[in-house]
Parts: structure tokens; C-alpha cells; sequence
């Protein structure tokens, strides 16, 4: 089964590439940017926010806004290429095989996850939807996507595992590739509830001194990431002064300029199918086993939609695995399959054609 997934993975990849290319010769890319990556296919991958990670990584946080951006994956860029003065074009090559490579690994680490929690079909079905997530175009942009969601899938494979010291490493590392990486912290907490019992009080102890060791990394590596900017709220002045579009600018468009339209369309898509999710899935996932995962699901639905930007839905949609469990158990999959792979589909063309599906 695991060289399946693989091949699973591989062909959703394949069939991304497919098309983009498709959409760059038959529709219109618009010129809304004064920079490009020239290199053949590898240069579709390569829009908005890929221009600030190339930049990180080819000379590092030379700009104030370049701190709301977390380090990991740029630098990562750097350091494969084994290079000084690394051009764009060569960190998009670089840039375009670690994503892809890195998407391979979250997914074949979704598959280990969910066999522990469910039965081998429900973990099939599952990397399935995955793979047709609305954002999925991103997995293989010069975007720190498929990183970040490889060091999510994996912490919480290690958690179930019960290796906290490795878990807490990944969690940590996905703290620093994503903003929202920090709230992977609250499955963290709720693994700690244990039964008290006497018999137990020796393995308890163990076990909350590698939970205590772990929880202290997590909740250390953002003031680290911080105080290298020589200022601990320094990256949180940064994110804020970006320009970015809330759901409250969707639901008012009078209020203020006319959001894109294209990309409203797939952003509402990717919250009613996230919605019920959440709102049929609750008796199933509020166990012991999975509430952990409903939960943090659930805030980071709510951070997404209510703080973040809220054309970035799509994209940062993939991470709430909640979805693709209830999806891959709800009888009518088959029909919602072909409704993510449309999703999916338009994401990618909007993306290619430079829409700000951010």
C-alpha cells in the first residue's frame, strides 16, 4: 500500500503540471507583477509570495517585511544549493524538486497517521482527498506548503507513536515554516491527559518529563525566530502591515475595492466544504482519540477564515485533516471527489494565470 500512495501522490503531481502547462497556452497570464522566472515549466510555479522566499533565500531578511515569513524553507533553499550568490532561476529549480519531494513525504506520513486512527480504506480515501485539496497547485510552487504539512503529518505519526521528543522536533520545525504552525501546540496539550492512576505514577512521571521537554521547544522556537530579528515582536509588525483581504471585505464588497472574483469564488467553496465538515463530522471526531485533532482543526478553520487573508483558504486549507477524514468516510465521497478535483483544478489555473489566489 505505501508504494501506492507514493504512485498516488506522484500521478496528482503529474497531473498538476499537466494543467498548467494546459493553462499557460490556452488562457491569457496576466501581467501583474514586474518580475518573472524565466525557466520552462518550473517558471509557472513561480508566483506572489514565491518572490519573498526566493529573495530570503538568496540574501537572506534584507527587508523589513521579509520578517513576517518564517525561515525554514528558504533557508533550506539556500543550503541545497551548495552555492554563494544562488540565482532565482536556480532556487526555483532547486525550489520546484523540494516541494514536490517534500508533498511525496506529507503525503505518504497522512497515510501512516490515519492507519493508526482509522481502517486502511478510510486512510486511502484520505490521502486521496488530499491530493485533490483545493490549494493543491501550491504543493509544487516555490511555496513552503509541502514542507510545512510534512513536518505537521509526520509530528502528529510520532505523537500517536508516543516518540514526544521526535514529535516536538517536527512540530517545532513546522512552527517555524508556517505562521499558524504555533497552534499545532493545542494537540500537544491534550495529549497529556492521563488517568491518574498509582500503578501508573512511575510511567507518568516519565512520560510528562519528554512531554514537558518537547512542550518547552515548541513554545521556544518562534521567540528564538523573534529575537534573531533583534526586536521578539518584530515579525508580528511585519504580518501586520500587509495588505490583506478578510472574509468582512468579501461579505462587503461596497465597503471597500472589489475583491477578484475567480478567486472569491474558490475561497467560499473551500469554507462551505470545510464547514461541513466541522458541523457533521462532530459526534465523530469528539472522541478521546480525535478530539485533539477536531479541536485544533477547528482554530485553526477559525484563525484562517477570521484573521488570515481569506483568498489564501484554498491553499491553507490542506492542513485541516479533519476534512479529509470525514470526506473519506461520508458515503457520498465519490461525488465530493469530483467536486475537489474541479475545485482543485480551478485553483490551479487562477494560480497560474497570476489571479491572487495568495
Amino acid at each position: 500500500m505505501s508504494l501506492q500512495v507514493i504512485f498516488l501522490s506522484l500521478t496528482s503531481r503529474v497531473s498538476v503540471i499537466i494543467i498548467a502547462l494546459l493553462a499557460s497556452h490556452f488562457l491569457i497570464i496576466r501581467q501583474v507583477s514586474s518580475w518573472s522566472v524565466d525557466v520552462p515549466l518550473v517558471g509557472l510555479f513561480v508566483r506572489w509570495d514565491s518572490a519573498y522566499y526566493l529573495t530570503i533565500s538568496q540574501h537572506g531578511f534584507v527587508e523589513e517585511n521579509l520578517w513576517a515569513f518564517r525561515p525554514i524553507y528558504p533557508l533550506f533553499l539556500r543550503a541545497v544549493t551548495l552555492t554563494n550568490q544562488p540565482t532565482w532561476e536556480f532556487l526555483s529549480i532547486v525550489g520546484f524538486v523540494v516541494s514536490n519531494a517534500f508533498f511525496v513525504l506529507a503525503v505518504y506520513y497522512l497515510y501512516k497517521l490515519t492507519s493508526l486512527l482509522f481502517d486502511k480504506n478510510t486512510s486511502w480515501n484520505s490521502v486521496k482527498f488530499f491530493c485533490l485539496a483545493p490549494g493543491t497547485v501550491y504543493f509544487s510552487a516555490i511555496y513552503p506548503d509541502s514542507m510545512y504539512l510534512f513536518f505537521l503529518f509526520s509530528s502528529f505519526y510520532f505523537l500517536e507513536k508516543s516518540k514526544y521528543h521526535i514529535s516536538a522536533l517536527f512540530m517545532t520545525l513546522a512552527v517555524l515554516t508556517r505562521p499558524e504552525g504555533v497552534l499545532v501546540s493545542l494537540v500537544y496539550l491534550f495529549v497529556n491527559k492521563i488517568e491518574m492512576r498509582k500503578k501508573k505514577i512511575r510511567i507518568l512521571l516519565v512520560r510528562n518529563v519528554h512531554y514537558a521537554i518537547g512542550l518547552i521547544l515548541i513554545f521556544m522556537s518562534y521567540p528564538i525566530f523573534a529575537l534573531a530579528s533583534s526586536d521578539l515582536f518584530r515579525p508580528i509588525y511585519s504580518a501586520l502591515k500587509w495588505d490583506t483581504w478578510t472574509i468582512v471585505q468579501f461579505l462587503q464588497p461596497w465597503w471597500t475595492t472589489e475583491p477578484d472574483f475567480f478567486p472569491a469564488i474558490a475561497a467560499w467553496l473551500t469554507l462551505l466544504l470545510s464547514a461541513i465538515a466541522f458541523s457533521f463530522g462532530i459526534k465523530s471526531f469528539l472522541r478521546d482519540n480525535l478530539s485533539k485533532y477536531y479541536i485544533w482543526s477547528l482554530c485553526t478553520f477559525f484563525v484562517l477564515v477570521f484573521v488570515g487573508d481569506f483568498r489564501s483558504l484554498p491553499r491553507l486549507s490542506a492542513q485541516l485533516i479533519v476534512v479529509w477524514w470525514f470526506f473519506s468516510q461520508n458515503k457520498l465521497r465519490k461525488g465530493w471527489l469530483f467536486l475537489f478535483a474541479l475545485l482543485s483544478t480551478l485553483s490551479t489555473i487562477l494560480f497560474i494565470t497570476w489571479h491572487p489566489l495568495l
